[in-house]
């Protein structure tokens, strides 16, 4: 990397004119998650990482944090298996707390078409190397003492699930790559993306100075579709908006020995996972609002609790706690 200044806590700042071999733009999870793993393979002195205003305070910071590994599609169970062994590496290693709690996951059966279906899911997941097994109801009430059980005849059990706190992983990779040799440069808002043709290079101009790199990699989360157009690149992307929502201290959890697994319920459709002493949940929506990027307003999405209502109740019918809880937050 020739001509950056380095600073081990690569403070806001201008940057002179600098050459490197992969410039990543966007400092979410993605961003520093390639920047990390660019650093194992070896280019950390040649990678650089712009943040337009600072670590996790994007798209990534809001997430749930879940890490089910249940999926329809091998690929996505997979990946949810290694991210839960690579968090937990990246702890160990950079001494960066990632808010990894170990509760195991349970997905309810109504059905027995459901049961064994399930059985079918337990035996793929035995192939990937997943811990899966199917449990009977008296089980799964245990493994999830809030749980009302009218009409569920099993689960499947998957002990290894958890969640993760997403802005402490992305200041854990960060951390990683940074001792990796990888640049991080925040406060730094890229203003215009061009090819040099002659060089064949990317030249990055940014309020902070200018960067040529060999590759540009775009991980500006509901921002890529702007860094794209730098790039003269029309970005066909859409937004699916989300909403949790976070309650106060619920006495039933409190006095629990353990953590409740976290449930999924998809006869409701919801989701739902202890957070401190009390409950994150979330509606899967059947009418799903999508958003474009360009109209997203600076501000922060307000919430709109009603559209997902019906739902709602019937998490709360599924977990009767919930009905004296106070709600503590929405966040969409």
């Amino acid at each position: 990397m020739n001509g950056l200044p380095r600073s081990e806590d690569d403070p806001l700042g201008e940057i002179p004119s600098a050459t490197v071999r992969v410039a990543v733009i966007g400092g979410g999870v993605a961003g520093c998650s390639i920047a990390y793993h660019l650093g194992e393979l070896g280019w950390g002195n040649d990678t650089l990482l712009l943040e337009k205003t600072e670590l996790a305070t994007g798209a990534s910071a809001y997430a749930a944090g879940d890490l089910p590994q249940f999926s329809e599609s091998p690929l996505v169970s997979r990946l949810c298996a290694e991210s839960i062994a690579l968090y937990r590496r990246l702890e160990t290693e950079t001494g960066q707390p990632v808010g990894w709690h170990n509760t195991g996951g349970l997905r309810l059966a109504h059905t027995s078409d459901q049961m064994r279906d399930d059985a079918r899911h337990i035996g793929r997941a035995a192939h990937l190397g997943i811990t899966m097994k199917l449990v009977d109801r008296k089980t799964t009430g245990e493994l999830c003492p809030l749980l009302n059980l009218d009409g569920v005849l099993g689960a499947i059990w998957t002990p290894d699930d958890g969640h993760i706190d997403p802005a402490s992983v992305i200041m854990a990779f960060a951390t990683a790559a940074r001792a990796r040799g990888v640049r991080i440069m925040r406060g730094t808002k890229v203003l215009a993306v061009n090819r040099n043709s002659r060089k064949g290079a990317w030249i990055i101009r940014t309020d902070q100075g200018t960067i040529e790199a060999e590759i540009v990699v775009n991980a500006a989360a509901y921002g890529a579709f702007e860094v794209s157009a730098l790039a003269g690149h029309d970005l066909p992307m859409t937004l699916h908006e989300h909403q949790y929502i976070l309650t106060e201290a619920i006495p039933e959890i409190a006095t629990l020995t353990r953590p409740i697994a976290q449930l999924r319920d998809m006869g409701a459709p919801f989701y739902a996972r202890q957070d401190g002493q009390g409950l994150l949940c979330s509606a899967y929506e059947a009418t799903p609002v999508f958003r474009d990027p360009a109209t997203l307003p600076e501000e922060a999405l307000a919430p709109d609790l009603d559209r997902s209502l019906d739902v709602l109740e019937r998490c709360m019918a599924r977990l009767p706690a919930l009905r004296g809880a106070g709600q503590l937050l929405t966040q969409p």
